[in-house]
């Protein structure tokens, strides 16, 4: 998809600006934003966000004083805003304050306005390729394959077209007749379940070059996408998944192979026997006391810290990519999903479309979502740290906005996440647990700071990942080494016989 938008009237009249990659666009007089209008009074600091992924295109009203206006058929509707409406102005239906774009679309806040152009590929398709650093993406346009091509590209694809609901019923009991078979494992129940399919527990059935026959593994599945460019966007996400394969650490699940069926895509993961840390975090009555958590953060912090040390970025921390299991008499953690973020995209698969984990992500996740840096995990996993000792997000606003949701019976949408992360500041936790040593409270305010960034610093790649690195801690190793010194100093880390599961 290549969203377009031209200013037709404004300060910024006369700019066209182009977008063909997922990504998540700010607008207003903030100086991060994507496109910043100066000089328009009527234009709130963060006034309205743009998301683009592979399967659509949004506008939502960041809570501006004034509102963003979409002109469609001559008609202009009001999202958001608190002022008065102006004459011949309609205001969105039930209070809405997103909508999804259509070709020809106008945006108008304050004075300026902008046209949408919204182009879905035809007879020629748009690649998403990965650029050498693996970490910024361009597109580049190709001729539709020929006939013969397309056609062979067709009966390729063609397999993968059965509902997942048909393929995996909702308990699978042993022996599974309905199962998903993948070559060389015996699929034995559904797990779990995520934004991208089920997670299966599975047995391998032959010996393998990574792993042996009667060992225990865990398998993600996902749906491939669909198209003449599935073939290309397979291999992608099997290149991604090898890469993040090689990463051998205690406490990182081992991500071992990508298998097949004639439906499914599937990534094979050790099986971790325990529960994830949200599930742990529940089990003890909503959050975890700083001395039964220290062991917890100082394993998590281990491999995270690994993962930065050969280049890799997690990118999609959060309370279920990590998982605990018992050693003898102790807690275990693990960090799970090296890779998939990452590999998912790759296949062409939007995060926004998977993650459902912006509770836990940095302004700059929606500022610079191209370029995200160990700092940018820094502040990810402080976050889940944080939620694990107070019970609360650490970004002021985000709790109340999930609850407020919850009780109405409405998941979050992307939108409203942006809307919290663009306004909401960081309660540093003292305030919500004042018994914490202020040592260690220091080490957390470190890890979660941030600040609105210049668009100059944002667009620079050396510059911003210089900028987050000495504005938190550059990496994973350096926040493991200032907590174990802030969490020794006060005497908080237990010793091994201390540690017991309870």
């Amino acid at each position: 998809m290549r969203v377009t938008l031209t200013v037709t009237s404004g300060p910024a009249s006369g700019k066209t600006f182009e977008f063909t990659q997922s990504d998540t666009l700010l607008f207003g007089r903030a100086s991060d934003a994507h496109i910043q209008i100066l000089g328009d009074k009527l234009v709130s600091r963060n006034h309205f966000s743009l998301l683009i992924s592979e399967s659509e295109c949004c506008v939502r009203d960041l809570d501006s004083a004034n509102g963003t206006y979409l002109g469609r058929a001559g008609k202009y509707s009001r999202y958001g805003g608190k002022s008065p409406l102006p004459p011949g102005a309609i205001e969105a239906s039930d209070g809405a304050l997103e909508i999804d774009l259509l070709d020809g679309d106008v945006i108008s806040v304050g004075e300026t306005k902008m046209t949408v152009r919204i182009e879905a590929p035809d007879d020629k398709t748009l690649v998403q390729k990965a650029a050498p650093d693996n970490k910024d993406r361009t597109m580049i346009q190709k001729a539709a394959p020929d006939d013969a091509k397309a056609a062979a590209a067709t009966l390729a694809t063609e397999r993968y077209a059965q509902p997942i609901a048909s393929i995996l019923p909702t308990v699978m009991a042993r022996p599974a007749p309905n199962a998903p078979q993948f070559d060389g494992y015996e699929c034995l129940a559904k797990i779990g379940e995520g934004g991208m399919g089920f997670v299966i527990k599975a047995r391998r059935t032959t010996d393998g070059e990574r792993v042996k026959s009667g060992q225990i593994v865990a398998i993600k599945t996902m749906i491939p996408p669909k198209g003449p460019n599935a073939s290309r966007a397979i291999d992608a996400f099997e290149r991604e998944i090898r890469v993040h394969s090689g990463l051998k650490h205690p406490n990182i699940v081992d991500l071992i192979e990508v298998v097949r069926t004639r439906s499914l895509l599937g990534v094979v993961l050790e099986f971790v026997d325990g529960m994830d840390l949200g599930k742990f975090v529940q089990s003890r009555g909503g959050k975890v006391p700083i001395a039964d958590a220290a062991p917890l953060m100082l394993d998590v912090l281990s491999g995270l810290a690994h993962a930065h040390s050969v280049g890799i970025i997690h990118r999609d921390l959060k309370p279920e990519n990590i998982f605990l299991t018992k050693d003898s008499a102790h807690w275990v953690a693990k960090v799970a999903d090296f890779g998939l973020a990452k590999s998912y995209e790759a296949s062409g698969k939007s995060l926004f479309e998977i993650a459902g984990t912006p509770p836990y992500w940095p302004r700059e996740h929606i500022t610079a979502y191209a370029q995200l840096y160990p700092a940018s995990d820094v502040f990810s996993i402080a976050a889940v740290f944080y939620w694990m000792l107070t019970g609360v997000h650490a970004r002021e606003g985000m709790s109340e906005m999930l609850s407020k949701l919850a009780a109405a019976g409405r998941r979050p949408g992307f939108g409203d996440y942006t809307q919290v992360i663009t306004s909401g500041k960081i309660v540093p936790i003292a305030q919500r647990l004042p018994a914490l040593p202020a040592v260690v409270s220091a080490v957390f305010d470190r890890a979660l700071k941030e600040e609105e960034l210049p668009r100059a610093i944002q667009n620079d790649k050396n510059a911003l990942r210089a900028k987050l690195a000495e504005m938190r801690f550059p990496n994973a190793g350096a926040f493991r080494d200032a907590l174990a010194t802030a969490l020794h100093d006060q005497q908080l880390r237990k010793t091994p016989q201390d540690n017991t599961v309870r």
